[in-house]
C-alpha cells in the first residue's frame, strides 16, 4: 500500500492570518484542483485569492512546514497514485496521469513521486499489478 502524506495538516504556531491564507488556498486545491495546472506559480495562485505573494508564500511554509513546490506536489502525487490504482481498468498511461495531474514532464513528476511516496511511478504501478 502506497501512502502519501495528508497535505492539510496546519501548524498551531501560525498567526490567524496565515491561517485564513492557507484554507483560501486548501479551498483553491481541494474545490478547484488548481494544481492541475503546470504552469500554476506562487505569483498566479496569490492573485486568484487575492494576497501578495509573500503572504502566500510564508501561509503555505509556516502551515504545511512546505515550500509552495513541495506543497502543490503533494496534492499532484496524491492525484497520480490514485490513477495509477485504477490504471489497469482505464488503460491510462503514466504520461497522461503525469500530465493529467499537473506536471509539465516525466523528470519532475518521477522526482515527486519519489521523493512523497518513497516509489517510483513504475514501481508502484508494479505494486498495484502484484497487489491484485
Amino acid at each position: 500500500m502506497v501512502t502519501t502524506k495528508k497535505p492539510n495538516s496546519v501548524n498551531k504556531d501560525t498567526s490567524e492570518k496565515d491561517r485564513t491564507v492557507f484554507r483560501k488556498v486548501e479551498r483553491m486545491m481541494q474545490q478547484n484542483k488548481v494544481y492541475r495546472n503546470s504552469s500554476l506559480t506562487l505569483d498566479s495562485l496569490a492573485n486568484d485569492i487575492g494576497v501578495f505573494r509573500n503572504m502566500l508564500s510564508r501561509a503555505i511554509n509556516s502551515c504545511s512546514g512546505k515550500n509552495f513546490c513541495q506543497y502543490v506536489n503533494t496534492y499532484r502525487v496524491a492525484e497520480a497514485v490514485k490513477l495509477i490504482a485504477t490504471k489497469a481498468k482505464t488503460g491510462m498511461k503514466l504520461p497522461t496521469i503525469w500530465k493529467e495531474v499537473g506536471f509539465a514532464s516525466r523528470t519532475p513528476f518521477y522526482i515527486a513521486m519519489k521523493e512523497i511516496c518513497g516509489l517510483t511511478p513504475t514501481e508502484i504501478c508494479s505494486s498495484k499489478k502484484n497487489s491484485r
